[in-house]
């Protein structure tokens, strides 16, 4: 009987270091929190369209050529680059008022390493009275990092309107 405790223990402590080792223990399917940092109109996003960018570190987002220029914003974000990253979601420049993105649900279900973000992404219905302005909105977000391989962003028809890897 002993052998066989002991036995039992060591397959036990196996089973766990391959779990460590491998992050094989993680489930297939979670759910991380969601947090906005900031959004605006104004974000100064490229002319070229709409597009999303991954932020791992600090000089990362300094260095961005397009970074996110929200108004009154002192790009000092409360993040912890160790665990999170930043995804900078942007619709690119529009020619006028209308378009707008929020974000939809405060949490993201990440299956087999895909985060799927859900967004309000907001145009202007045709024939609308819109100021005529250009615009550039956009949406920053904080989101814990470990296990995303791919990043999902799907607007609130589950339409997929962009994807990015963390780097």
């Amino acid at each position: 009987m002993p052998a066989l405790g002991r036995k039992i223990g060591f397959l036990g402590c196996l089973l766990l270091a391959g779990c460590a080792a491998l992050a094989a223990c993680e489930p297939a399917e979670r759910e991380i929190t969601l947090t906005v940092l900031d959004s605006g109109t104004q974000c100064g996003g490229p002319a070229d369209g709409a597009g999303a960018e991954w932020i791992g570190r600090p000089d990362r987002l300094r260095q961005m050529p397009k970074r996110p220029a929200m108004p009154g914003s002192s790009q000092e974000y409360p993040w912890d680059p160790q665990v999170e990253g930043l995804l900078w979601i942007h619709m690119g420049t529009q020619p006028t008022g209308g378009y707008r993105l929020e974000l939809a649900a405060p949490t993201a279900q990440v299956r087999n390493g895909v985060a799927v973000v859900q967004v309000r992404w907001r145009e202007p219905a045709p024939g609308s009275f819109v100021t005529q302005a250009l615009t550039s909105p956009c949406l920053l977000l904080k989101m814990p990092k470990a296990g995303i391989k791919r990043v999902d962003i799907k607007d609130q028809n589950d339409r997929l309107r962009l994807q990015v890897a963390p780097k």
